[in-house]
């Protein structure tokens, strides 16, 4: 079995975990408490949930492949009430709804009309 890469968000290094004594289901996760994102992925064997865990993301994820980070800045690809393919940048994903939150206003859902199909962290912004 290959080695584990570091957790792609904080760098520190994952836990592998066998979930049970009677299935081969096991997992990795972040095993870092302050990580934010703490991302895990788990699989039907071992060989798989390494293979899954270790398999990097170059820009845009498929929401099918990888759920979104809840309250993280993320740029989005959605598809708008009218079929259109559009990009969104600085939303969060709450775990129910995509939002925005404006100075010292509520949260609101900016995309509840749209299907997002990708997504990827905002990047950060350019050293002055």
């Amino acid at each position: 079995m290959e080695g584990l890469k570091a957790c792609p968000f904080c760098g520190e290094q994952p836990l592998f975990v066998k979930v049970s004594r009677q299935s081969k289901r096991c997992m990795v996760i972040c095993n870092n408490p302050n990580c934010g994102i703490r991302p895990e992925s788990s699989a039907g064997t071992g060989y798989s949930a390494v293979k899954k865990w270790n398999t990097r993301a170059s820009g845009w994820i498929s929401v099918e492949d990888w759920p979104p980070v809840c309250d993280q800045l993320c740029d989005v690809w959605h598809v708008n009430q009218f079929g259109e393919k559009v990009r969104a940048c600085n939303v969060m994903w709450s775990g129910l709804s995509w939002y925005v939150e404006l100075d010292d206003e509520e949260p609101f859902d900016v995309l509840k009309n749209s299907k997002v199909t990708h997504w990827m962290l905002a990047p950060a912004a350019p050293e002055a």
